[in-house]
């Protein structure tokens, strides 16, 4: 007994905790094991997505992430072969071919987080995960029809959103983060600077991984740092009996909120494959008697 109440105690407020040089943190873990097991819930309209994610947000979770399959994990993916030496090799390439075009003044020598930030945003490998703190633009990831191949949305039509909530002490800004971020040790949660559009428009924040830190946040091998710290996935749609027009439904009407690729991917060839797969479906008024209602 006398175990359990010490453990909520430190679970509670473990930030100024510490024995014999360990945190509270480091004591909870022991005690309990809390896992990162996520809840599911189940959406089959956009009103209802709106609803729950909305709620999440009044509850504090104020990480959120669409992935296109629901199936997929929550984690970093790279291909087996890539090893952590690869990584680094391709920012030092990254960052010594884009010297080639006009630098931003904000990318230093030195800025080593914001290398990483700017290069994650133009799809290089990395070990950060993109996460955006508006529920709008999660969902749109959820059911959005460009960057993902088109066979695996048939195969799975059913998108989800992840919604996160982490203490304080695991969030942190950027001038909370170790100089060099092979020195950061465990998983947190980033709020960057503003380095591209992009991030401005998504309302974009991080999680990142470190080396030797690859488990998905959803797997059972992750433990909860605090009690709070909680993990949802709504799920969009039924999988066991997917209706195919949803993500489709929600997407144009997501679009007419002004929610679609173009202003999510400020540029040129955002705008172009915009208008290629998205524009025309927004735009075009649906005759009332062939629209779906939900």
């Amino acid at each position: 007994m006398l175990a359990i109440l010490t453990t909520e105690l430190i679970l509670q407020d473990y930030v100024g905790f510490r024995l014999n040089g360990r945190t509270g943190y480091d004591i909870a873990t022991e005690l309990r094991g809390l896992r990162m097991k996520p809840d599911e819930k189940y959406v089959t309209t956009l009103e209802e997505a709106i609803h729950v994610l909305m709620d999440l947000r009044d509850k504090k979770f104020f990480s959120f992430r669409g992935q296109r399959n629901q199936e997929w994990p929550l984690g970093i993916h790279h291909p087996p072969d890539i090893t952590e030496p690869d990584l680094q090799e391709g920012l030092a390439q990254f960052r010594k071919r884009c010297m080639e075009f006009p630098s931003p003044d904000y990318l230093g020598e030195r800025e080593h987080w914001r290398w990483l930030f700017f290069a994650q945003h133009y799809r290089l490998r990395t070990r950060l995960l993109d996460w955006t703190t508006n529920p709008l633009v999660a969902l749109y990831f959820a059911v959005e029809n460009i960057l993902t191949d088109h066979t695996i949305v048939k195969m799975n039509p059913c998108g989800a959103v992840w919604a996160l909530r982490v203490h304080r002490k695991d969030f942190r800004s950027e001038r909370e983060l170790p100089k060099n971020p092979r020195k950061q040790e465990r998983w947190i949660m980033i709020n960057p600077p503003l380095v591209t559009s992009r991030l401005l428009r998504q309302s974009g924040k991080f999680s990142y991984h470190p080396n030797g830190n690859d488990d998905p946040l959803d797997s059972d091998k992750i433990e909860k740092r605090h009690r709070r710290e909680t993990l949802v996935k709504v799920i969009i749609g039924n999988p066991s009996n997917p209706d195919p027009e949803l993500a489709d439904d929600i997407r144009e009407r997501l679009g007419i909120m002004n929610v679609h690729h173009a202003s999510l991917f400020p540029d040129p060839e955002g705008v172009a494959l915009f208008i290629n797969e998205q524009w025309r479906a927004i735009t075009t008024q649906k005759p009332k008697n062939k629209r779906k209602t939900r």
